[in-house]
Order: C-alpha cells, then sequence, then structure tokens
C-alpha cells in the first residue's frame, strides 16, 4: 500500500495522526444510535433497508391534506392554494435533496476506489491523470455533500413552519438558523419541547455551518480562504483504499479531516431527524384528531429496500436491532 499525497502547499501532518484518522473507529454509544433514520443490514448476505422517516412524515402530511376537515381528520384546516404549493415543493425538495446527498455519498465511495497504486516514474501517464482526476472529484464531492446538507437543513426548516400543529404564519425563521434562534430566543412557548430538542441536539450544524457565520464546514468552503488537501493510501485492492481529506487555512497547523466530521456530521443529524420524527407525528395526530397516514409499524421508518450492502453505507450511521 503507498501513501499518495496530492499537495506540495498543505499542512505537514503526523504519520500516527493520519493512520489514526483512517483506520481506527470511534467508540459509540449504542443508546444515542439513530433507529429511524440510518442503513440496516438485515441479513449476512447485505440484504438491508435505509430508514429516512423525516420524508415518511412530510408524505403522509401531504396525504393528511387531502382529506382536511373530514371524519377522518375533523380538527384539520385546509390549506389556501398558496400554502398548499408552498408545501409540496418544499416536500418535493427535501426528497430531492437527499437523494443527491445520497448520490454523493455513492459517489465518494466510488471515487475512494479509483486511487491506484503506483511509484514514480515507473507509472503511466494514464494512471497519473486517474489519480489526479480521483483527487479533484474526491475534493468536489465532499464539499458538495455539504452545501446539500446545509439545503436539506433550511428546506426542513421550511416545512416545519407549515406543519399541522402549527398556525398559519405562527412559527418564524426561513432558515434552520434563525428558525433555531427563533424558537429559542424569541417564542420558546411555541412548542417548549422542539425548543428544547433544537437546544441540546444540533451539534451537527455546528459541524456543518456553525454557531456563528464563517465557523462551519460548509461556511468556510463558501466564505474563507480555505483549501482540502488529499492523502491516499491505495491498495492492491481498490477497495481497501484508505482516503484522507484536509481541509486547511490560513493557519496549516489547525486542520479538520472532512470524511470522519462528515460521518459526525450525519451521525448527530440523523439522530436529530430520530427525535424530530417522533415529537412532531405525536404533536401532528394530536392537532388533527387523527393518525397520519402510512406511518404505521415499519413504515413509519423504511424508504427504501437493498438487495446487497449499499456502496456508502460505512458512511452512513449504522443501525443495530
Amino acid at each position: 500500500m503507498s501513501k499518495i499525497s496530492a499537495g506540495r502547499n498543505g499542512p505537514r501532518l503526523s504519520a500516527a495522526w493520519l493512520e489514526r484518522e483512517l483506520g481506527v473507529e470511534k467508540p459509540v454509544n449504542l443508546a444515542e444510535m439513530p433507529t429511524l433514520h440510518g442503513y440496516k443490514s438485515v441479513t449476512p448476505d447485505h440484504h438491508g433497508e435505509f430508514r429516512f422517516a423525516v420524508l415518511n412524515l412530510m408524505k403522509s402530511v401531504e396525504q393528511a391534506h387531502q382529506f382536511p376537515g373530514q371524519n377522518k381528520f375533523p380538527q384539520l384546516k385546509d390549506w389556501d392554494e398558496e400554502e398548499r404549493r408552498t408545501f409540496l415543493l418544499n416536500s418535493g425538495k427535501l426528497r430531492d435533496t437527499f437523494w443527491k446527498a445520497d448520490r454523493l455519498l455513492e459517489l465518494v465511495d466510488d471515487t475512494r476506489q479509483k486511487f491506484v497504486d503506483f511509484q514514480p516514474p515507473s507509472t503511466t501517464a494514464q494512471l497519473i491523470a486517474q489519480n489526479r482526476k480521483a483527487d479533484i472529484d474526491f475534493r468536489l464531492f465532499l464539499d458538495a455533500l455539504l452545501l446539500y446538507w446545509k439545503i436539506f437543513a433550511d428546506t426542513l426548516a421550511k416545512l416545519t413552519a407549515q406543519l399541522p400543529c402549527f398556525k398559519k404564519n405562527q412559527v418564524k425563521g426561513d432558515t434552520f438558523r434563525l428558525q433555531r434562534d427563533w424558537f429559542l430566543n424569541k417564542k420558546r412557548s411555541a412548542d417548549e419541547q422542539y425548543a428544547s430538542l433544537l437546544e441540546t441536539h444540533t451539534e451537527w450544524f455546528g459541524i456543518l455551518a456553525g454557531d456563528n457565520h464563517g465557523e462551519g464546514l460548509r461556511d468556510k468552503i463558501v466564505h474563507q480562504p480555505v483549501r482540502t488537501e488529499i492523502v491516499a493510501y491505495a491498495a492492491e485492492n481498490p477497495a481497501e483504499n484508505m482516503v484522507a481529506a484536509i481541509m486547511y487555512g490560513t493557519d496549516p497547523h489547525r486542520v479538520t479531516s472532512l470524511v470522519p466530521s462528515i460521518q459526525d456530521l450525519l451521525f448527530g443529524l440523523f439522530t436529530f431527524l430520530d427525535d424530530y420524527t417522533v415529537h412532531f407525528v405525536r404533536r401532528i395526530e394530536e392537532a388533527i384528531g387523527g393518525k397520519l397516514p402510512g406511518l404505521e409499524g415499519r413504515t413509519l421508518s423504511l424508504f427504501y429496500e437493498t438487495e446487497k450492502e449499499l456502496p456508502a453505507a460505512w458512511l452512513y450511521p449504522k443501525i443495530d436491532g
């Protein structure tokens, strides 16, 4: 296995640090593992299922609004045309954004396997070009992931404001950051339990967008003078390749390893979405006077099934049990 370093002007990192980032899994508290969002391997041959309950929740709200004020949902007030169009567009956008991010995670894994083991100067121009393309693609896909998960968070905030448990125009803030600040600092009484969730379970948003503008990973790539360098360990078997993506700025001694940071981001986000879904299913059903359609049993969380293990399963939170 050989090391391929993509840059000369990036941070100088110790071999021990890289080995730790590339090869050692962090201990996980199973009590905090998500159960409604993530990948679950069902059988030894890797037949599995991907769970993403929040998308099912939004689809169920759409379905419930087909029967407003009727016996099925006697307390559900109908949307006006603008409300209906806005919710449907944002619900569709949330699904589209998830699928884009899901595809990007597949591309990250696919690109990881494109780095090849060679020792210059005995290699070919074709292999050099392949590694160069993999280097560019890996950085591109990681940057795009951060952008799309920020879009996902902001779109979720727009949908939250339209959930049937809130009055029209009651909830303010058309971005996740502004809405979180509104719940925490201006109108906690609008939903005390959700405000508590926003207060204690949004470390993932700090990774993504920071506590202040310009601090999170997404904000850094958009607003700050940062670069990302690739260090790849290419094995004889491409499936065993390991790649580190190191982000650094004006202080080269302060670096961020993007792959484990994105894994931490997804773990925190998916855990938050578990609590978000359970909370708002309960609140909405209380508000509309009936059970939301299509959310019984495993249909609450099941988004799609797989015949083999997801290529990007190592990047997603794993569901046990």
